[in-house]
Order: C-alpha cells, then structure tokens, then sequence
C-alpha cells in the first residue's frame, strides 16, 4: 500500500519496501514497527545501511492507522516517468509494451507486474484516458513499478509510428485477430493493449502491422485487459528467447 505526500510515496509492506530497495529506487526514511524482528526486518536494516538510509523505529500507530498487518514502512521519490524517445532509447530493440487508455488502476497494476516478470522493462503508458501511477497501482504491482521504465505517451498513434521508424513491428491485441500462437513475434516488438472493454480504437488497429488475439473456447468470449495481457507477452518473451539461442 502507498500513500502520496509532496511528490513522495510512503510505501507499507515488506514486500513492498523490499522492492524499493533493491530495485534502486531513492529512498528517503524506513519505518520498523519498535520490536518486532525477523528475517525480513534484518534484510531492510541491511540495506539500510549499505545504502546509507535512515531507519527509524516508531510504535504501533504509526501502522495501525494504515493495515494492522504492516510492520515496514517507507517513504520513496515518486517513479520518474521518462519521455516517449528516451524510453524507445531505454527499449533498446527489445520487446516494449504500450498500453492505451488502461483507466482501472488495478488492471495497470497487473500488467505492470506481470510486464517485469516477463521480461517487458519498457511499458508506455498514455497520457488520457489511463489510471496514474496511484497507490492502488502500486499495491497491485506488489512493487514492480521500481523495476520498470515507464514512459508517458501523449499520443499513441505518434508513438507508434516512432517506434516503426526505429524498426519495431507493431502488434495491436483484438478479438478478431490472428491465434495468437500461429503469429510470428519479432524480435522488435511493440506489443498494444487497449482499454478495458472496447479494446483498441479503429484508428489505432490501421496502425498496427499485425492483429493478435486469443482464441476462446469455453462460454465466457473475452478476458480480462491483464490476463490477455499476460498472455500475449509470455508468447513474444517465448519465442524472443527462442529466435536469440
């Protein structure tokens, strides 16, 4: 869980800080809850001090007024969230995700956790219409926002056809696309989600090179924006590992 304060996030959760720390990401101040101690708490202090990061230890309340279950706490710079060109520099020919339009901050969370697990480091994300990076999103990501390079996307069919230019092909992820598993990925791919529910605009289908989509064979016709997304990128991750050996 995270809450916002002047352009920091104080984030609650072992897991949580954990993230934050290894990850790299600024930390200001940690919270331990006074005389509670194990493994995860040495682990915190021990960065802490390798990072040079202040630690204080605080009472009960301090969590009670947030989650009885938390014991860590602390406080980060928000994430930095780069330009549109800097993150196709970051992407570097590798497989990079944009979602357009993705307002539910748990979805967004979602496929950003899913997104570090896979392999997908670089994620844009559109400027209107999409959720912020907020403390629902955060919780969800179970802190894989501090592992990522998230760009801010002011027009997705611009961003598009920048990414063409640099060599990405471009897959648009629709009911009425090709089986996901008969579609070839290269390696220079930019994978697009829409939003939840429409999918992706028309507009935005005549820019992608190819059409995607999970063929359903059960009674329910579509899943859920994470899910599909999940999918869909461990079948790029699979065969971009495949093409590389």
């Amino acid at each position: 869980m995270v809450r916002g304060a002047g352009g920091a996030l104080t984030v609650f959760g072992a897991h949580a800080v954990l993230e934050a720390l290894e990850g790299g990401r600024s930390v200001r101040v940690v919270y331990l809850k006074r005389g509670h101690f194990d493994a995860k708490t040495d682990r915190v202090t021990e960065l802490c001090r390798a990072r040079g990061v202040p630690v204080h230890w605080t009472g009960a309340d301090f969590f009670r007024n947030e989650n009885r279950r938390h014991w860590i706490a602390a406080q980060i710079a928000t994430a930095a969230v780069m330009g549109e060109d800097d993150l196709l520099i970051r992407a570097a020919g590798r497989p990079l995700l944009l979602l357009h339009k993705i307002n539910d901050p748990r979805n967004l969370g979602a496929i950003l956790r899913t997104a570090c697990g896979l392999g997908f480091a670089c994620v844009g994300v559109t400027v209107h219409e999409s959720a912020p990076l907020s403390e629902t999103v955060y919780e969800t990501s179970a802190g894989a926002v501090a592992h990522l390079s998230i760009g801010s996307i002011s027009n997705a069919a611009a961003f598009i056809k920048k990414a063409k230019a640099a060599g990405y092909w471009v897959y648009g992820a629709t009911m009425e696309g090709d089986p996901v598993g008969e579609v070839k990925f290269d390696p220079k791919t930019l994978l697009v989600m829409g939003t939840e529910g429409k999918g992706l605009s028309d507009y935005l289908k005549q820019e992608c090179d190819f059409l995607v989509g999970i063929p359903m064979k059960g009674k329910i016709d579509s899943l859920n924006v994470s899910t599909a997304a999940g999918i869909l990128m461990y079948e790029v991750g699979k065969q971009v590992n495949e093409q590389s050996h």
